[in-house]
């Protein structure tokens, strides 16, 4: 098996450029074409493509950075809500303390209202209760008075004949009235 190319006769100079370049005008035209062609590519696919990526990467960039910023953003929403829930949280804290505080002092002023009432009632009664005693006491006296001053006069009418006994009577009448008094 013989190669045609690898035969015994050496190529001449004219075979040799008529086998890679059999016609020059042919491939001169075909060499216009792949210019042309890549050309046509640069300026319909490959600049437009470039465009649209260039553009492309800006708008992700700025997708990005938005969502940074709203990260950012919605970051400090977050601790800001923190803090004042926590606000909230110690405020409402302090409002329940200082209400039981005042609702302490109240009870215990309303306490010592109550006790003071019943203080005063209890005196009261203890004046009234003194009051009546010593009424009683003043009305049992005259009631006492009364009773001697009759039984005196019973004696009386009975023994006015000696002038002693009269004194005698006379005295305790006035002792007994001095009392009643």
């Amino acid at each position: 098996m013989r190669l045609p190319y690898l035969s015994g006769a050496p190529f001449s100079p004219e075979d040799f450029l008529d086998k890679i370049i059999p016609n020059f005008w042919s491939f001169l035209i075909q060499l216009l074409a792949l210019a042309a062609l890549i050309v046509a590519v640069y300026f319909l696919a490959y600049r437009p493509l470039r465009k649209l990526i260039a553009k492309r990467r800006e708008y992700v960039e700025e997708n990005l950075d938005g969502a940074k910023q709203a990260r950012k953003k919605a970051e400090a929403a977050e601790r800001e809500a923190v803090h004042r829930k926590d606000d909230a949280k110690a405020e409402a804290a302090a409002i329940v303390a200082t209400a039981k505080a005042e609702a302490k002092k109240e009870a215990e002023g309303i306490y010592r209202e109550g006790r003071e009432k019943l203080e005063k009632a209890e005196a009261e009664s203890r004046s009234r209760i003194a009051k009546e005693e010593e009424d009683a006491k003043k009305e049992l006296k005259r009631a006492a008075a009364s009773l001697a001053m009759d039984a005196t006069g019973r004696l009386l009418k009975e023994k006015v004949d000696s002038a002693s006994d009269r004194k005698l009577v006379e005295g305790y009448i006035d002792e007994l009235s001095d009392e009643g008094k």
